[in-house]
């Protein structure tokens, strides 16, 4: 039974984390404030294989929420 929950969390992790992967690979260049911040994030998701799925997912959702805010004022 142990073995079946881990299975299954180890699942899902990478579910997630294949996805935020591709969101990342999908996000054009002009949503990055600087340079090579994409080939960071990339780098970061292949090191810090555990941390960056999820942190990628607050970044990119304040960020880009701070990027709508000021095109529309």
């Amino acid at each position: 039974m142990e073995i079946f929950f881990l299975l299954l969390v180890l699942a899902i992790f990478f579910y997630e984390w294949f996805r935020r992967f591709i969101t990342l690979m999908l996000l054009p260049d002009d949503c990055f404030p600087g340079r090579y911040d994409k080939l960071i994030w990339g780098l970061a998701f292949i090191f810090l294989f555990f941390v960056t799925p999820m942190t990628f997912y607050y970044w990119q959702k304040t960020y880009l929420q701070v990027k709508s805010n000021e095109t529309a004022t």
